[in-house]
């Protein structure tokens, strides 16, 4: 099989999935207790991917490698709420067959062979619909292509169980506040905003030439404009003041001529990715950050892309 076919393979699965995955996907969600993913060889590793995922979405599951199963793990098993995931190329294999034979639990079977041995024991079989010999090239019998397709069913249910199950990304994130992940879903303004305190600041009446000297010092492209209260008059950005150069003449004059007091904002409870969000679409590089208490700072966008390890290029 060629990439070309294997490309016309899953689209022929992403359009026409078998009946029998509706019918999996129901029993999957009728599920009471947790999901037993079950392989042996290289798809016990597919199994364990699919226990690892499902369990990322706080959907209750476990692992069971078939053959240890037989040497003491089928203790794991609650066979009044849960449910057995077979996954096997061929559907033949005897520490599968056991199991499916010996434990009357719901189960399913994710196999190329409908007819298979313990296709004919489950009570849902699911076809990749896929021979041996359409394995890579130049082997045709090392699990190459069939993994990948039955790593898209895998993939499939999870993301079909989170639509159902109505699985949020809050949801998700509970579940991965570490790595790259959770610094994308979990992160939030508040951790990184730069406070009022320590950021530039001028009032209105102060002359253009002065707020060079002030912007410079800030390191953050824009001056926030204060009143004699500390309260948020606007903000002053090197694009306001590359305008306002447009004219030598305005280096004398104040700033309160070239300010807008409209400005673009955030909560400190907000995602940092969607701050990053809302600056990239608005094309600009900070946010200040307030709510109904006042303000309490700026977010600038090189701060969110340094922690969430980002490329600049975004921007």
């Amino acid at each position: 099989i060629t990439f070309s076919e294997l490309s016309q393979r899953f689209e022929s699965l992403k359009e026409t999935l078998p009946e029998t995955f509706d019918q999996a996907l129901n029993l999957l969600m009728a599920t009471k207790g947790k999901i037993i993913f079950c392989g042996l060889g290289k798809t016990g590793y597919l199994a364990d991917y699919a226990n690892t995922l499902f369990t990322s979405l706080g959907i209750p599951c476990q692992f069971l490698h078939a053959n240890e199963a037989l040497h003491g793990d089928m203790g794991m098993i609650d066979v009044n709420q849960d449910c057995f995931v077979f996954i096997s190329f061929s559907g033949s294999g005897d520490e599968q067959a056991f199991l499916a034979q010996t434990i009357n639990i719901p189960s399913i079977l994710i196999s190329s062979n409908p007819k298979s041995t313990v296709g004919k024991l489950v009570d849902i079989n699911i076809d990749i619909n896929m021979q041996k010999s359409q394995e890579s090239w130049p082997l045709h019998c090392t699990p190459t292509h069939s993994n990948m397709l039955m790593m898209f069913l895998i993939n499939t249910l999870a993301m079909s169980m989170c639509e159902l199950k109505d699985i949020k990304q809050s949801d998700f994130s509970k579940n991965h506040p570490g790595g790259q992940i959770g610094r994308d879903m979990c992160l939030t303004v508040e951790s990184i905003i730069r406070p009022k305190q320590n950021l530039p600041s001028a009032t209105v009446q102060t002359t253009l030439i002065d707020a060079l000297t002030v912007m410079s010092s800030g390191c953050c492209g824009s001056i926030v404009l204060v009143n004699d209260h500390n309260a948020l008059l606007g903000i002053f950005t090197d694009g306001d003041l590359r305008r306002a150069l447009e004219d030598t003449a305005n280096l004398q004059r104040p700033l309160q001529l070239f300010v807008n007091s409209s400005y673009h904002s955030c909560t400190r409870s907000t995602l940092a990715k969607d701050a990053l969000d809302k600056m990239q679409s608005l094309q600009i590089t900070a946010l200040i950050v307030e709510d109904a208490a006042g303000w309490h700072g700026l977010i600038h966008i090189h701060d969110i892309l340094r922690l969430l390890q980002c490329s600049e290029s975004l921007y």
